[in-house]
């Protein structure tokens, strides 16, 4: 039977010592870490390595719902870990699967959501290859991007986080001068006009109309 051998000597006994048996089967295993992982993560502190450990394991099921509320867990934790080498690769590679979001399901919106509130590259990141994406299209129509937008979830986590929404409309206002592009300045335009045309948040209406009463001539 095929089976997988988790890390180097250290990492390994602290994951055995956690729970996580160092020699599985490839079936046992994955069965043992959905069942382990909240209980871990909620349970006992767990060192860096241990936890950049956890996050590799589970990376291969991103994209997966069941996994999305140990996501939820996971990021909250690294974001308190700071800037490491090893919590860099992470991001790195959750950016990575950023980049399916147009061609399949891709990371489930929760998970995008602590994603972005928690690292600001991811969600410069999104925005960027947001932009390229629709920019690329043969049918740069509003309602194609509109529909892209969709799948981003961009629009949508931005009505609820006032935070996004500036870091978005900033970006996306930048980018339409930079580039001196009527393409992405229609892209900006249908980002406004998904956030601003729904139900939003008290807080996020406040942004709106402070933006309306000074002026949108700051980027920051």
């Amino acid at each position: 039977m095929m089976t997988e051998s988790i890390g180097g000597s250290q990492e390994s006994s602290q994951l055995f010592a956690l729970g996580f048996p160092v020699t599985l089967s490839t079936q046992e295993y994955t069965k043992q870490k959905l069942e382990s992982a909240v209980s871990l993560l909620h349970s006992q502190t767990v060192s860096g390595p241990v936890l950049t450990e956890i996050v590799s394991l589970l990376l291969p099921h991103v994209e997966d719902e069941k996994y999305s509320s140990v996501w939820v867990v996971l990021l909250d934790k690294l974001c308190g870990l700071g800037h490491l080498p090893e919590t860099a690769e992470v991001y790195r590679q959750l950016d990575e699967w950023q980049d399916k979001v147009f061609s399949c399901d891709g990371i489930p919106k929760n998970v995008l959501h602590r994603l972005w509130l928690t690292r600001l590259p991811s969600l410069e990141f999104a925005v960027l290859k947001f932009v390229d994406v629709a920019a690329s299209q043969a049918d740069i129509s509003p309602d194609n991007i509109s529909s892209l937008l969709s799948r981003s979830h961009l629009a949508e986590i931005s009505r609820q986080e006032p935070v996004a929404y500036h870091v978005v409309s900033a970006m996306l206002e930048r980018l339409s001068r930079e580039a001196d592009s009527s393409v992405v300045a229609n892209i900006r335009d249908v980002f406004h006009g998904a956030v601003e045309g729904a139900t939003m948040p008290v807080a996020l209406r406040h942004l709106f109309d402070c933006k309306m009463f000074l002026g949108d001539g700051a980027d920051g």
